[in-house]
């Protein structure tokens, strides 16, 4: 017994070395969206297609925007080169933190709106989010997948 708050640092440590090792992992890319699914799908208001794939459903001028994840917890969203509206900012900026639960890996991205996301997988060059979405004034549940690159 008197080994258990050895044992118990010692797992403490690893899993936050974990972490640690994932945020380098993060912090070392500019990440793009190139893939965005939402299930179930809903119909467009407009056109009434049934749309699952949110990225080709996004216009161009957001298609193109990055995001990076710095040391000190600051996440930036940085606009591409087209821009959907002339008056919006180069980047905008929140906090960040990576954290895990439950055995899972949650990615926190401060600001209006709040996102916390399951991070399926995060390897050299590509990360995978999972995400409950709120209704879309359909009172249907949804969840998305976004896989992001390195740029």
């Amino acid at each position: 017994m008197k080994y258990a708050g050895l044992f118990v640092l010692l797992l403490w440590g690893c899993t936050k070395d974990s972490v640690r090792q994932e945020e380098k992992l993060l912090m070392n890319s500019q990440w793009q969206v190139t893939a965005f699914t939402v299930e179930p799908g809903w119909m467009h208001p407009q056109d009434s297609v049934l749309i699952t794939d949110l990225l080709l459903a996004t216009e161009a001028c957001a298609r193109d925007d990055y995001y990076t994840f710095d040391a000190n917890g600051i996440y930036t969203h940085h606009r591409g080169q087209l821009r959907c509206n002339s008056t919006e900012p180069e980047s905008t900026t929140s906090r960040w933190t990576l954290s895990r639960n439950n055995g899972k890996l949650w990615l926190s991205i401060a600001g209006t709106p709040y996102y916390e996301v399951e991070m399926l997988t995060l390897e050299q060059g590509r990360m995978t989010w999972y995400i409950d979405f709120l209704p879309l004034g359909d009172g249907v549940s949804r969840s998305a997948k976004m896989t992001l690159e390195a740029r």
